[in-house]
């Protein structure tokens, strides 16, 4: 961001949001609005004194004095529990998370054991699912931007601006809560022996029965064969039940197998009493031909996935995901480090900067160099919220001042900030999938789309010492583009081309915000030698009342921004 503290503010009020971002705690804000009527009294009771030009929340069109210096603090408190989706409709944070059912369609790494069980329980169109998963998620951010403005001849000044971000997402993950949903599970097979020695035992027994029918077979196929099961050990319909015996007991292999399949039916589900009816009527075929090797009554059943199974399911590389936990975490990193300059174009008000009152305007001109130096998004984490997008931007901006006598005045911005080309590590995946498998995952080039911002703000004066503001915002943000193409495997073992170009859908955003503000300065108050220390604070509070996108945080943020003069 720019190296004006006026830039810095805007910066911390329009900020582009990830896969998830940033936002503080109720008391933080409440705090905010508690100091901001504190202020509103004590301006109100403020008499005698002469009045100045209204402030501006943090950002104007003034340039510092040669050699002035200018330090800023502004702590910013930021938080969202709901986005918008691209019709304009608020939609909770983690509407994607939360899911009646958690499918195949949603984790696929379910669609093996989903292709497998048709044949194996002899139902038609099985859809498996692990249940209901109920997610509840808000974010928040404290980001304190320490900044340092010098001005050059007058009208030209540089400046640095250095963020401190801590973030927080807070999750409650609450899976399959009415302990009755789903029909599969974990397969206890990957934890127990005992499971282990079922299963095993049941396809002994099978191969058992197969062995001892083939060899009958076998026998019988001498007509003198005395046996008197020859006469049926004959017919085709004794080669046919060795063959499907032999299939299905493959089929038990392939899911009940720890090697082979992670999840298996629940116990007592649908699902597995097809199996252990399956399991039945073969042991009754086999015992027409007095072979009674077949005594299990069937595999080892899955229980309901509760939260252990869950985020075991997340984070264990044996079920493909490879992600982080859906749990709260805190994060505290540099944001993206702001280098810039701001040159004053127009001053019909006073020269000096520190006079603040009359009427004329100024105009102001600058350009920010944004390092990518914050957090990026975790691909590998579906709750994160970034401290920075991770890629350098180039933004000019320009603002304007029109002071309307000793009072009021109007404060028009604007910016326009180019998003330079990167890459990142990304799950390639389309918009509402967040349990995209870690064979998604890959290095793809992405250009970041432009924002343009633009601001008006009104304001009056109430004294010598303070003054109150509103503010009007609207801030569109284009698409960005993803390119790269990747030939992997999926979890079927079918050849599949992930195409990054999926990653652009509702990346285009929309948001309106409105803010209110109370400003203090002694500035004036300094300059007429009334005053001995030059100093200016802003409260600010301000939230969304119109947007779209898809992945647009509804935010509410409350400011208080400090500054220093030093001649």
């Amino acid at each position: 961001m720019v190296a004006s503290p006026a830039i810095r503010q805007r910066r911390t009020r329009c900020f582009i949001l990830r896969r998830n971002d940033l936002v503080p705690s109720l008391l933080h804000v409440s705090a905010v609005l508690r100091l901001f009527r504190a202020m509103l009294a004590a301006a109100v009771l403020a008499t005698g004194a002469l009045a100045q030009g209204p402030l501006s929340f943090g950002e104007d069109a003034i340039v510092l004095s040669r050699g002035a210096l200018r330090l800023g603090l502004a702590p910013t408190w930021t938080r969202f529990d709901q986005r918008y989706r691209a019709d304009g409709e608020a939609e909770s944070l983690a509407t994607d998370l939360s899911t009646d059912s958690l499918d195949a369609s949603r984790l696929s790494i379910l669609a093996p054991m989903q292709q497998r069980l048709p044949s194996l329980t002899g139902l038609p169109d099985v859809r498996v699912s692990l249940g209901r998963t109920r997610v509840d998620h808000d974010a928040s951010v404290l980001r304190v931007p320490l900044s340092a403005e010098v001005g050059i001849g007058g009208r030209l000044s540089f400046g640095v601006v250095v963020p401190i971000v801590r973030t927080r997402s807070g999750v409650l993950f609450s899976p399959n809560r009415a302990l009755n949903e789903g029909n599969v599970g974990i397969n206890p097979a990957l934890d127990s022996d005992d499971a282990i020695n079922q299963n095993a035992a049941l396809l002994a027994q099978f191969a058992s029965a197969v062995t001892a029918l083939e060899a009958l077979i076998a026998a019988c196929a001498d007509p003198g064969n005395p046996d008197p099961r020859c006469p049926q050990a004959r017919l085709p319909e004794a080669q046919e039940l060795a063959t499907s015996a032999s299939a299905f007991a493959g089929g038990l292999d392939d899911v009940y197998s720890p090697g082979s399949s992670p999840f298996v039916p629940l116990a007592n589900s649908a699902l597995d009493a097809a199996i252990r009816t399956r399991i039945g009527t073969f042991a009754q075929s086999f015992a027409s031909y007095d072979i009674t090797d077949i005594m299990s009554t069937g595999p080892a059943g899955a229980t309901i996935a509760g939260l252990r199974d869950m985020l075991r399911i997340l984070t264990d590389p044996a079920f493909g995901v490879r992600a982080e936990p859906l749990e709260s975490r805190t994060s505290t990193s540099v944001g993206d480090i702001e280098v810039g300059a701001s040159l004053q174009l127009v001053n019909t008000v006073r020269r000096d900067t520190l006079q603040r009152y009359g009427s004329g305007l100024r105009v102001l001109v600058g350009a920010t160099f944004r390092l990518g130096t914050g957090r990026a998004d975790n691909p590998d984490d579906f709750v994160d919220i970034p401290s920075g997008d991770g890629q350098n931007d180039v933004e000019v901006r320009t603002r304007w001042d029109l002071q309307l006598g000793t009072r009021v005045a109007l404060g028009f911005g604007g910016r326009y900030v180019w998003q330079l080309p990167d890459r990142e590590i990304a799950r390639i995946t389309g918009p509402h999938q967040p349990f995209a498998a870690y064979w998604r995952r890959h290095e793809v080039d992405r250009d970041l789309g432009d924002v343009i911002d633009a601001e008006v703000t009104p304001r009056i004066a109430l004294g010598s010492f303070f003054s109150l503001m509103a503010q009007y915002r609207v801030r569109r943000k284009a698409e960005d583009r993803h390119t790269g193409r990747f030939d992997v495997t999926d979890d079927l073992g079918e050849p599949v081309t992930l195409d990054a170009a999926v990653l652009d859908a509702e990346t285009e955003q929309r948001e309106d915000r409105v803010s209110i503000g109370l400003g203090y300065s002694t500035l004036t108050s300094v300059a007429r030698k009334r005053a001995r220390i030059p100093l200016e604070l802003f409260l600010q509070y301000g939230e969304s009342i119109r947007g779209s996108g898809g992945k647009t945080p509804k935010v509410s943020v409350g400011v208080m921004h400090v500054r220093a003069y030093v001649f």
